[in-house]
């Protein structure tokens, strides 16, 4: 409201009482909605507000213009005094639009009020630049960078803007102000503020929206940079199909399509998983639930790659899709592969040196233990924390070797190279033993040695193991030569013991001669079981079983011990009145009780007494009878003929029950290295085990030692030789026998046993000669009686010779050796008959007989 200059006639003083403050308020409303209208017009443009100096210009003109036509349409109050609503328009201009806008306004506004005169003119044209000036003054107090106003602050801003109108209009001339104010200041200060504020709000949300817009398009320009510049593939997918929308120059490149044939790809080409599974892996990114897939994806050649996908929803053009980031991880899920691989190799190493047989210890280049096995802790007793921290040579250094020793050691692997060699070590309670030492120095890539191994092997099981080796080579060719010199025996005691056996037959009973030949027979005997425990050590001697005596047997096996016993160990003979008798070879009988008697006096190294008893048991008890624990034995053997019980009793030095737990274990000894076998023992066992028999041991520490064997009973009646002598056997008259013998004392013998036993024998010295006799002579003989080892065609040879021409001819061996001469020889033991020598009178007659009645 303001004075201006008008050519009408001035109203009367009752025409303008008569405008009420009603119409007033409607007029002054529908210029404010028309103002309103147009300004939110020109705010809904593309541009955003004040974007430039020119648009700012542009802007202010139109609101400058704007404000022409609400005074050209405004309300006259009285003379030269107008009333409209430029002041919330100038006002606004200057709160929003900022100075450039708000000058123009301001500067169109006042030339076209200045243009209408009258005396209202200077309220109007200060009401004009009151208006800019404190939107523009509001404007700058607000803090740069703050929200902007609401209503509250807008509704404050036109209250002052038009408090400050309402002072003005004091400017009017003549009194005027005091007429007029009355009638406006109410709906000045009811509608004016709240229509400020309306059009503030709505400039506001213009505001808002530009903003918006601005950072819409922002973002946009640089996601559209990222997209198009980024050097990491890219696609952008449509959720609600699967398919490709939109991929950058990398995606095509990666995955070698054009980026024309990967728009409208389905993702399901690319991505190696079912379609419900590509999709929910979709809907999941879209959603928010997952951004980051491991995937495998398929290139336009068919091969596959491990891919790293990042995905999130993202809006373009109001459109929400779903942006991926493709990064190619096969490289790295190779190398991951290669670690877990060199991880689990590491592993399987660690666990190969944790679980290896050989001690392993691994040091620093000064020699501190910074590991080892539990091989090390096995064989040293030093647990992981004792030996970790210390050196070798603090740990188990048993002083044996010289410095010069171990200076060389360092010198080679200081140098890198392997050392190797033998040392001799001290274990943690305080015994010493022998290993073999391998030290590798541990080098990295520049070839800096960083650490040392060292991998260990305890020799004392291959020493003891050589030492028995050795002992087994010279005991072999012990044996060798102990077979030959039995062979050579047996030959002669073949033609001491017949040739007695011959005498015998014609020699008186009561003639001075008889007994001194049959002492020669006894002593032949002997001699033949000595030469059968020498094949028997040498290995060649099989089971020959036969009614024993066994008192008789320990009385003849302790003259022999007599000579091995030292002067302080007495022997003494227990035996029991009604000898008890047995089925078995003599010969390991002795050797039974040779070895406990040795083992007896090996247990007393300051004498003592060691006796050998014998009874006949009916009942075999569980145990020895002084309440000894039974020892090993063959099972539950029962015989009903009763036991032949041997027991050798000393006053030794005993043994523990550990010990005594291991006494028959093959190699076991508690003798000094050297000393013993361990032999001795476990073959007692086995040859009481082979003839059902039991075998028992009591002793204490201190208190000596008391074995007892049982072996199966018999009743067989034993025979006397000079009852074994019996005349010719008429069974065998008139058979022909050939003798094949390269020994004439021999043979001669041999002869002359079969002569009398009614035979007609024929004999030749050599296989030779037996071959021509029976080919080119055609002499047929029932039997050939033939030496196995023989000069020239041996024994073997001539019966195959005689296989091969088909002659019916049976063939009878003897040797000196054993059978097992045959298998020697490439003939099957099995299929020819043999006899040993030395053979008596009736062995040779009686296997003569049974061989042609064969």
């Amino acid at each position: 409201m303001e004075p201006a200059a008008g050519h009408d006639p001035e109203p009367e003083q009752g025409e303008r009482v008569m405008i009420t403050p009603a119409v007033l308020a409607i007029g002054q409303n529908v210029v404010l909605l028309l103002a309103v209208a147009v300004i939110f017009d020109l705010a809904s443009t593309e541009r955003p507000i004040s974007e430039s100096p020119a648009r700012q210009l542009l802007t202010g003109l139109v609101l400058g213009a704007v404000a022409v036509v609400m005074m050209m349409t405004s309300l006259q109050l009285g003379p030269g005094v107008f009333f409209d609503a430029r002041s919330v328009v100038i006002g606004v201009a200057g709160l929003f639009f900022g100075g450039i806008a708000t000058a123009a306004a301001v500067s169109v506004a006042v030339l076209f009020r200045i243009s209408q005169g009258g005396p209202g003119a200077l309220t109007g044209v200060l009401v004009i630049l009151g208006s800019g000036m404190l939107g523009v003054a509001w404007r700058h107090l607000r803090a740069a960078g703050s929200a902007p106003p609401g209503f509250r602050e807008l509704y404050l801003f036109g209250l002052c803007l038009h408090l400050l109108v309402l002072a003005l209009f004091l400017t009017l001339p003549d009194g005027i102000a005091f007429e007029i104010l009355p009638q406006v200041a109410l709906p000045v200060l009811a509608l004016f503020p709240v229509a400020t504020a309306a059009l503030g709000l709505l400039l506001v949300r213009k505001v808002r929206r530009d903003t918006t817009a601005k950072r819409l398009e922002e973002s946009e320009s640089r996601y559209r940079s990222l997209f198009e510049d980024g050097s990491q593939a890219m696609l952008v997918i449509d959720p609600e199909d699967g398919r490709i929308v939109d991929a950058n120059a990398p995606a095509a490149a990666f995955y070698g399509y054009p980026r024309a044939s990967l728009k409208g790809m389905k993702l399901t080409t690319l991505d190696t998983r079912p379609a419900p599974e590509v999709m929910g892996s979709v809907k999941a990114a879209r959603a928010g639930h997952q951004k980051r897939f491991e995937l495998s994806h398929r290139l336009a050649n068919g091969s596959m790659r491990a891919v790293e996908v990042h995905g999130a929803p993202i809006t373009i053009e109001g459109r929400t899709l779903l942006h991926s980031i493709i990064h190619d991880v096969s490289e790295r899920h190779e190398a991951q592969a290669a670690v877990q691989i060199r991880d689990e190799a590491l592993r399987l190493k660690g666990a190969a040196l944790e679980a290896a047989a050989n001690p392993i210890v691994i040091t620093d280049t000064e020699g501190t233990i910074e590991w080892v096995n539990p091989a090390f802790t096995e064989l040293t007793g030093f647990g992981f924390d004792e030996a970790v921290g210390q050196t070798p040579g603090a740990l188990i250094n048993s002083g044996t070797h010289p410095a010069e020793f171990f200076g060389d050691l360092w010198s080679t692997i200081r140098d890198g190279r392997v050392w190797e060699g033998e040392v001799v070590n001290r274990k943690k309670d305080g015994s010493v033993y022998r290993e073999n030492q391998t030290i590798t120095p541990v080098r990295v890539a520049d070839g800096e040695i960083t650490h040392y191994v060292s991998i260990k092997q305890d020799l004392t099981e291959r020493i003891e193991l050589q030492a028995r080796l050795t002992q087994a080579q010279k005991m072999e060719a012990v044996g060798q030569l102990a077979g030959g010199v039995a062979h050579d025996f047996n030959n002669l005691l073949t033609v001491i013991n017949g040739t007695a056996q011959l005498a015998l037959e014609v020699v008186e009973r009561d003639s001075p001669g008889f007994e001194a030949l049959v002492e020669i027979f006894d002593a032949g005997e002997r001699a033949a079981r000595l030469t059968r425990q020498l094949l028997t050590f040498s290995r060649r001697s099989p089971n020959q079983p036969e009614v024993l005596d066994l008192n008789r047997l320990v009385e003849e096996t302790a003259n022999m011990l007599q000579r091995l016993l030292p002067q302080g160990v007495e022997l003494v003979l227990d035996l029991a009145e009604d000898s008890p008798h047995l089925v078995e070879d003599p010969t390991r009988v002795e050797q039974v009780i040779l070895n406990l008697c040795l083992n007896a006096r090996d247990a007393m190294p300051r004498g003592g007494t060691i006796t050998i008893q014998t009874e006949w048991m009916p009942h075999a008890p569980g145990a020895l009878r002084n309440g000894g624990s039974p020892g090993r034995s063959n099972g539950d053997a029962r015989p009903s003929k009763g036991f032949s019980a041997l027991r050798v009793i000393d006053t030794g030095e005993g043994m523990s029950p550990e010990i005594q737990e291991r006494i028959f274990d093959p190699f076991f000894t508690t003798k000094k290295e050297g000393e013993g076998t361990g032999l001795g023992l476990a073959t007692v066992y086995e040859i009481v085990r082979q003839a059902d028999g039991e075998i028992s041991v009591e002793s204490e520490v201190g208190e000596g030692t008391a074995f007892e064997i049982l072996l199966p009973g018999s009743d067989a009646r034993l025979r006397r030789p000079e009852e074994d002598m019996a005349a010719t056997d008429r069974s065998l008259t008139g058979s022909r026998i050939l003798i094949v013998e390269d020994d004439s004392t021999i043979r001669k013998v041999t002869r002359r046993i079969l002569e009398r036993a009614g035979l007609e024998v024929t004999d030749v010295g050599s296989g030779d000669e037996a071959l021509t006799l029976l080919t080119a002579n055609g002499y047929t003989p029932d039997l050939v009686l033939t030496d196995v080892v023989m000069p020239g065609m041996t024994g073997p040879e001539l019966a195959q010779r005689l296989r091969s021409r088909g002659s019916p001819i049976r063939v009878l061996f003897s040797s000196g050796y054993t059978e097992s001469a045959l298998e020697e020889h490439g003939l099957d033991p099995a299929e020819y008959p043999f006899l040993a020598k030395p053979y008596t009178v009736e062995g040779l007659t009686e296997k003569v007989r049974e061989v042609l009645g064969s």
